[in-house]
């Protein structure tokens, strides 16, 4: 999937659940806390009504849970007068999500106090990468002995940090097999250079590193992958091939590069699984199209006998059963329990 199709992704499903951002609007408590406007905050406090310990129920914020107060929020925000204030006219707590939040905020002043109170854990390391504030990165990993989490690295795109874990871990196999979500083919090259073979796999799938370019619809990537001599057809540890990738995750880019690079449309996975069977697994409603109109076999069954229909059904995945039903698959195929799709 693409950055630009994943963010769309995101605000389509913050809609669907009926968040609003009204809590931020001018003139509210929170709008406040968001620009640190602290005679705005002052006027709020003053009110008979207020409550310090009040707390804003949200899906918005990245921390497990959807229940936020004050103090939390200053954090987030890195507002450092309205915590000063909270903390000097209230005496709230400071809590791990306050320290959690300190380093999203960005602001030294109100990690340095969450930090009296609160001892950094693996997570404060993810959301430091999040950030992308390479400071609060390395102050955890010297003061602390917390690692780099390379997977949050991929995640944030946060390249920076990816190179300082590979500068302190020297490990370059695994660097390398995830360094095309950067999207970047000279990096690839510079661990090429650097004696590591180009079908080095990873300990835990057997991934390669042209199954992460599909995988994050890195085409130029794949490109650069080929031409030096990797297989389109590579095989991870459950047998998926790169266009299995590309199709779990509607990188379609990718699907189109590999399939016009000769990749097998209907190559099975260790289930027998198709690119087909994943691009409805994970609701990818493009990928479907794509592959179907590329001849992929609609009516493709797994070892259980499930054919995308089972897959979509199963998931709930409504508009990619009507394209199924549409393109013809058929209906009446049961798996090894018997049972049709519908």
């Amino acid at each position: 999937m693409s950055k630009k199709a994943a963010t769309i992704s995101f605000f389509e499903t913050f809609q669907s659940t009926h968040n609003s951002l009204n809590v931020h609007e001018e003139n509210t408590i929170y709008w406040a806390i968001m620009y640190d406007d602290i005679k705005l905050f002052i006027s709020f406090t003053e009110r008979e009504s207020f409550d310090a310990n009040m707390a804003l129920v949200s899906d918005y914020y990245p921390i497990t849970g959807n229940v936020y107060s004050l103090l939390e929020l200053c954090c987030y925000y890195g507002s450092v007068n309205c915590f000063k204030f909270l903390r000097t006219e209230f005496n709230l707590q400071i809590n791990h999500t306050c320290l959690e939040f300190s380093f999203l905020g960005g602001k030294p002043d109100i990690m340095n106090e969450c930090l009296k109170y609160q001892t950094p854990d693996q997570n404060c390391m993810v959301l430091a990468i999040a950030s992308h504030n390479i400071d609060f990165v390395t102050f955890l990993m010297n003061e602390y002995d917390l690692k780099i989490d390379l997977s949050a690295c991929i995640k944030f795109n946060n390249l920076q940090a990816f190179f300082v874990y590979l500068d302190q871990t020297k490990d370059l196999n695994e660097c390398y097999i995830l360094s095309p979500s950067f999207h970047i083919p000279s990096i690839c090259e510079y661990f090429l250079e650097n004696n590591v073979k180009i079908d080095a796999t990873d300990s835990e799938n057997e991934k390669t590193a042209l199954h992460n370019a599909a995988y994050y619809n890195c085409v130029e990537v794949m490109q650069f992958l080929l031409s030096h001599g990797l297989c389109v057809e590579e095989k991870s540890k459950y047998l998926k091939t790169p266009l299995h990738f590309a199709a779990e995750n509607n990188s379609i880019e990718s699907v189109e590069f590999l399939l016009s690079n000769g990749a097998k449309i209907d190559a099975r996975a260790y289930y027998m699984e198709t690119p087909l069977h994943y691009a409805c697994n994970y609701n990818c409603i493009e990928t479907v199209k794509l592959l179907i109109l590329n001849g992929a076999n609609i009516n493709a069954k797994t070892k259980q006998s499930k054919t995308a229909l089972h897959f979509a059904v199963k998931n709930n995945c409504k508009n990619i059963v009507n394209i199924l039903i549409t393109y013809g698959i058929s209906l009446n195929i049961r798996d090894k329990s018997r049972k049709t799709a519908l």
